[in-house]
């Protein structure tokens, strides 16, 4: 059972069905699977974008996310800064984007866009 950051005080215990499978302490991508639906059940605002996310993404961190909110999972060809943008943009339409880059090796590429969201967020007051 893991203790919903997102709903404090609340008292709600988000069980994941990978628990019940599992003797042996879950594996990170099963904890980044739970925590992502969890976000996505309790706010309606929040889009996942990414990669290949509507097939699981890479390493199945997104798997069945698509089948369980189609409208708020959308797939954007590999191009980091590209994706950086949309999440700019979703946010600035009062959207709460999770942006999935999977390889850190790609990050340098999503530099430039990353600086830019946070320069525009400093000149608009958010």
């Amino acid at each position: 059972n893991l203790q919903s950051p997102l709903v404090e005080g609340t008292g709600i215990v988000f069980e994941s069905s990978q628990d019940k499978k599992l003797s042996k302490p879950a594996t990170m991508r099963v904890r980044m699977t739970d925590i992502i639906f969890e976000a996505m059940r309790s706010l309606n605002e929040c889009v996942y974008v990414g990669e290949d996310v509507r097939h699981g993404g890479y390493y199945l961190v997104t798997d069945k996310l698509f089948e369980t909110f189609p409208e708020r999972v959308h797939d954007f060809p590999p191009d980091e800064t590209m994706l950086i943008g949309v999440g700019m943009g979703y946010a600035h339409n009062g959207l709460l984007p999770i942006v999935e880059i999977p390889y850190a090796k790609y990050l340098d590429c999503a530099a430039d866009m990353f600086f830019e969201s946070v320069i525009t967020s400093w000149c608009t007051n958010g």
